[in-house]
């Protein structure tokens, strides 16, 4: 629904922009008229309402960062349950605490007399009927029905035939609670129309958005981060037994995106009655989309019984612990891979191809039939592939028992043999060296990026970075013994006092998940390096959380790397996660956008965007931006003091946002105020980047 109202808003503008007059003239009225989607700061919402307060401001992000504002009811905040075709980053917050009836109107600038229906995206805390008005001399029109509790719902006024609306005004009323329980009404998506069905549909509520204040980071405070949506246990949402149908959360030990979709491997029964799954989780919403049941044949073998006798058979045996981790190569395959807790069972790698729908046995091996292995100790918790099956598919395994790697690499889908990897322990260093590596304990996670290079992530150690002969090549190390470097940061958020406030953080070994991402300035082809990985265990200080460390350049040095963002500020929570997942995928949306997605076991699933302001300004500005700050631009000047954006002359002027979203119009107007952030501001036609800090 949104793309179609932003192309008949488009069409409107279009269409209108020379009439805002409009006198006696024809006027053409578009099939849907948008009245206002609220992803900018509306500006011609007026309260009519007696509150007043001085109010923390809850949508404090990369744009809007101010500790406090006074402001008459309503005002914008961030949508409180942003999901499926409700996607608005912003929403209008109405307030009523008085016996009386609040609300907030605004002036219509096309005349929609001939509009027989009024479609207004709602959602509130309790079950209220609120009420519309078009004008001064009819009646207000109420909701069909009092709204669901906790619940997006369009919901659709009938306006009476011929009325001459002059404004709209949406109005709740709280008498019944009224003044100890005030109530609360969201409103997002306003459009008239002569649909009388719901033209967006109900929506349960469920995702929350992580409350942490994320400040802009970087030399040019260019790198903004906020969550999507988020199902944690710090934020009472999330339980793993039901929100995504985990039978248990042990049984559910990975994740990875796929096109904008979240894969869960989850062990179950392995029968036709109890099948295992994979779990699909819409990476828009958060929400499970479906349950794919795995054929009961995957992960199975055929084994030999009573070999040489006359009783000799072959009978298929079933693999044991199957879909423990989950990965992902480049041709659109989900790689699987189980649990193995000896060197006698056979280790099986298979493929689900997404699209055909198809299962294919990548790699079984018995490592203790291998040559020099039958009393090898091995344990697999997790591995990790890198290339595409069946061309070139390099797959690894870390040994949660020894400092070892085991490689295979599948040429034309035929395994080239296994490769046994003895991983640099620095032994000529003190044993309290901190550069010594270590065994990398409870359930290690690899993960090849090249042929020659991997990551090794364990319970006892940082992420650290390998070649294939396994010298150890970098991790999180200074040049003294004991002190690591580049793993504590000051995070500077507000409380809920409204005031600032600091934690002091530093990243432990305890989980164990990571992945690489680029962003990319379409201009020079640049590009910048970044590691997102888990950065705190169950225990302590925003426990379960990831880290974004942004590399100094194309050697990926740890020791240079910039600790940029700590996330979720405040963790998914502390449930014990004995197998130490802490997975996280990145995709990039574009050359200045990446996804992330994070599953921490036990604790909780959640989405983030991480953007370079800088970078998205280059790709979306109108015209090349030639003004900064206080620099000037064409021969209408522009100057910027504090948040008030001054002209030499009145101009008519457009805002966009640097993705390219107006946020703001005004006409014949020679200075107005932006919050913090960056801006392109259209000034008679010229182009201008404007940053407010």
């Amino acid at each position: 629904m949104k793309k179609n109202l932003l192309k008949s808003a488009a069409m409107f503008f279009a269409a209108c922009a020379a009439s805002m007059s409009l006198t006696a003239q024809t006027v053409s009225y578009p099939e849907t008229y948008l009245v206002d989607i609220f992803d900018a700061m509306p500006r011609t919402w007026q309260s009519v309402s007696e509150d007043n307060a001085v109010v923390s401001n809850p949508a404090r992000q990369a744009l809007n960062t101010k500790i406090s504002y006074v402001k008459r009811y309503p005002y914008v905040v961030s949508n409180p349950a942003r999901q499926a075709m409700n996607t608005s980053t912003m929403v209008l917050k109405l307030q009523c605490t008085g016996a009386t009836i609040s609300g907030a109107e605004t002036a219509l600038a096309l005349p929609a007399g001939q509009y027989g229906y009024a479609h207004i995206m709602m959602y509130s805390e309790t079950a209220v009927t609120p009420t519309i008005k078009v004008n001064d001399t009819d009646a207000e029109i109420a909701a069909p029905a009092a709204l669901a509790a906790n619940t997006w719902t369009d919901v659709v006024f009938a306006i009476p035939a011929a009325s001459a609306i002059d404004y709209l005004r949406v109005n709740i009323d709280n008498t019944a609670d009224a003044p100890e329980n005030p109530v609360y009404l969201y409103i997002d998506n306003v459009v008239l129309n002569n649909v009388s069905e719901a033209t967006v549909k109900t929506i349960a509520t469920g995702a929350a958005i992580d409350p942490f204040n994320y400040k802009s980071e970087g030399v040019n405070n260019q790198y903004a981060l906020q969550n999507d949506w988020s199902y944690t246990k710090m934020l009472d949402n999330y339980t793993y037994g039901s929100t995504i149908t985990f039978t248990t959360g042990s049984a559910s030990r990975g994740m990875v995106e796929y096109n904008g979709k979240m894969y869960f491997p989850v062990r179950k029964g392995g029968t036709e009655d109890n099948p295992h799954q994979i779990a699909v989780v819409n990476g828009a919403t958060g929400v499970i989309e479906t349950s794919i049941d795995i054929p009961t044949n995957v992960f199975t073998y055929q084994l030999e019984v009573n070999a040489g006798t006359d009783s000799a058979r072959i009978e298929t045996a079933a693999v044991a612990l199957p879909f423990n981790d989950i990965q992902k190569d480049q041709n659109g395959n989900l790689i699987f891979s189980n649990l193995l807790t000896s060197a006698a069972g056979p280790f099986e790698v298979w493929a689900y191809n997404v699209e055909a729908g198809t299962w294919t046995l990548v790699l079984h091996e018995v490592i203790a039939e291998v040559e020099g292995f039958a009393d090898a100790t091995v344990r697999f918790d997790a591995f990790g592939v890198y290339g595409s099956y069946p061309e070139h598919l390099v797959i690894m395994a870390s040994n949660a028992s020894k400092v070892e790697a085991y490689k295979w690499v599948i040429e034309n889908g035929v395994s080239q043999g296994m490769e046994y990897i003895v991983l640099d322990d620095y032994k000529g260093y003190p044993e309290t060296s901190k550069n010594k590596a270590v065994n990398p304990g409870t359930a290690p996670r690899i993960y090849p990026i090249d042929d020659e290079y991997f990551y090794l992530d364990g319970n006892a150690t940082f992420p650290t970075l390998y070649n294939s002969e396994g010298t150890l090549i970098d991790n999180f190390y200074q040049d003294t013994l004991t002190a690591y470097s580049n793993i504590s940061k000051s995070v500077i958020y507000y409380n809920s006092e409204d005031e600032f406030d600091t934690i002091n953080f530093t990243m432990n070994e305890g989980h164990n998940g990571l992945q690489e991402f680029e962003l990319t300035n379409a201009e020079t082809g640049e590009k910048e390096y970044f590691l997102a990985c888990a950065a705190r265990n169950t225990v302590g200080t925003s426990a379960s959380s990831y880290a974004i460390m942004k590399f100094a350049d194309a050697n990926k040095s740890f020791r240079d790397a910039e600790f940029l963002f700590l996330f979720p500020g405040n963790g998914m929570g502390g449930a014990s996660n004995a197998y130490r997942t802490a997975a996280v995928t990145v995709e990039n949306e574009n050359d200045y956008t990446a996804n992330l997605y994070a599953y921490t076991g036990e604790n909780g699933i959640a989405k983030y965007t991480m953007i370079n302001m800088e970078l998205a300004n280059k790709a979306k500005a109108i015209e090349e931006p030639v003004a900064v700050e206080n620099t000037t631009v064409s021969t209408n000047k522009v100057y910027v003091n504090n948040n008030v954006v001054t002209l030499d002359n009145k101009a008519n002027v457009e805002v966009y946002s640097i993705l390219g979203q107006k946020v703001a119009e005004y006409k014949n107007v020679n200075t107005f105020s932006l919050n913090s952030g960056m801006y392109i501001v259209v000034v008679d036609g010229v182009s201008n980047k404007v940053i407010i800090k």
